[in-house]
């Protein structure tokens, strides 16, 4: 995407994903990439009664009833007591 007032150079490039936001010199690859931020619960409040919030609601209130799979201590079990005092060990 281009927020214009730019310019990209002849030859210039811009990645995909991009919002792109100042001039691209001839012959550059613009990037510009802004780290993620997820707002929870944003659907529900902004959009009630929508059918997007309905499933959020839904999959929020599947989600509380479950545990968590992806969790780290539910992905592998902890290694027992020694192990972790031998890893220790090597590390050093």
């Amino acid at each position: 995407m281009l927020v214009a007032p730019l310019r990209v150079g002849d030859g210039a490039y811009t990645a995909a994903g991009s919002v792109i936001t100042e001039d691209v010199p001839p012959g550059a690859l613009g990037v510009a990439r802004g780290r993620q931020h997820n707002s929870a619960g944003w659907v529900e409040r902004q959009r009630p009664g929508t059918g997007s919030a309905q499933a959020a609601a839904a999959a929020r209130a599947r989600q509380a009833a479950q545990p968590d799979a992806t969790a780290p201590e539910a992905a592998a079990p902890e290694a027992p007591a020694a192990d972790q005092e031998d890893k220790g060990a090597r590390d050093r």
